[in-house]
């Protein structure tokens, strides 16, 4: 699990007890989860949530509908100052577990390409981001997006349609020793790339699970995949379709939580949130309203907690970082 800086003790005025209060994430009736399904994260609002896929209510009778709980919810978010540039249009966030290392996408100037990875780092999690700078050992002329760091920032996947792939965005990885360097070679995962486009959006703390988006082609909707492996030192399997999740809309941008039974997720360029059920599948899907504006968000990224979480918006007009608390 990704370990939040932030500790219970000082997260005490908003939360009384990490992991056994209910929080506020998203629309529909307020709900406590039951054991093994979000960890008492619940949705609040006036109505009972809705599967995005089927648009039916859930059932007020329904067994898998828990009890109605108190709710805390997230702080209004605010750009994450350091990084907002006249030229900016960020997105991608991916940050180590203590909260020091920060990679995102980026179109700013200073770049190798039309976009490019960059990365920002601070000396505590009270401290000021310093200026970003682009990651030059992972970027091109060609385009940088998607970005999943691993918690300890040793590991880095991202997506690219440089030369050399089978076609459209590819899945690639670096690997490096320690911080204080840059990433090494970068190498193109042959598994879990395909002749369309792969966008890479999180990967677990422990390293065995990673997310992606998947399309065909430049006409088509994303849908989330996922693949597996049984420890960080062997390959990837095959990706998989979140069945559970995928509609007609667009699905991107997963990111787990809560030991991945929470799900993070991007549909209709608005965030959306879904719990593990027991077997396995997530759902129903609900959009966090609480962060959420009338213009685009996407790629959340959030502590294992749910206690800090950034994603990306253009409410100001073009896509910047944004934070939030709770």
């Amino acid at each position: 699990m990704r370990e939040h800086a932030l500790s219970c003790a000082l997260a005490g005025a908003l939360l009384a007890a990490c992991g056994g209060e209910t929080v506020s994430l998203g629309d529909g009736r307020a709900r406590a989860l039951p054991d093994g399904g979000g960890g008492g994260i619940v949705v609040d609002g006036g109505a009972a949530p809705v599967d995005d896929a089927s648009d039916e209510p859930v059932p007020e009778d329904d067994a898998s509908a828990p009890d109605a709980g108190s709710t805390v919810r997230f702080a209004d978010p605010a750009p994450i100052a350091a990084l907002v540039s006249d030229d900016a249009a960020d997105d991608d966030p991916a940050l180590t577990s203590d909260l020091t290392v920060l990679y995102f996408n980026s179109k700013r100037d200073g770049g190798a390409g039309r976009e490019d990875v960059w990365y920002t780092t601070r000396a505590s999690v009270d401290a000021t981001w310093l200026p970003p700078v682009p990651a030059s050992e992972l970027n091109t002329s060609a385009r940088e997006t998607g970005i999943a760091l691993s918690s300890d920032g040793l590991a880095l996947w991202f997506s690219s349609d440089r030369a050399g792939g089978e076609g459209g965005l590819d899945v690639y990885v670096a690997r490096r020793t320690s911080r204080s360097e840059p990433f090494g070679a970068v190498a193109r995962d042959e598994v879990l790339s395909s002749a369309g486009d792969d966008l890479v959006s999180a990967i677990s703390n422990e390293q065995r699970t990673i997310y992606l988006a998947r399309r065909d082609d430049e006409d088509d909707d994303y849908d989330l995949y996922v693949a597996e492996r049984p420890d960080a030192r062997t390959p990837f399997g095959e990706a998989t379709p979140l069945e559970s999740l995928n509609t007609d809309a667009e699905e991107s941008d997963a990111s787990p939580a809560e030991g991945g039974r929470t799900l993070l997720f991007t549909r209709g360029a608005k965030l959306h949130v879904a719990f593990q059920q027991s077997d396995g599948s997530y759902g129903p899907a609900s959009a966090l309203g609480e962060l959420n504006s009338s213009k685009n968000e996407r790629d959340p990224w959030a502590t294992d907690d749910l206690l800090y979480l950034v994603f990306s918006s253009n409410r100001s007009g073009t896509y910047l970082l944004y934070e939030t608390r709770r």
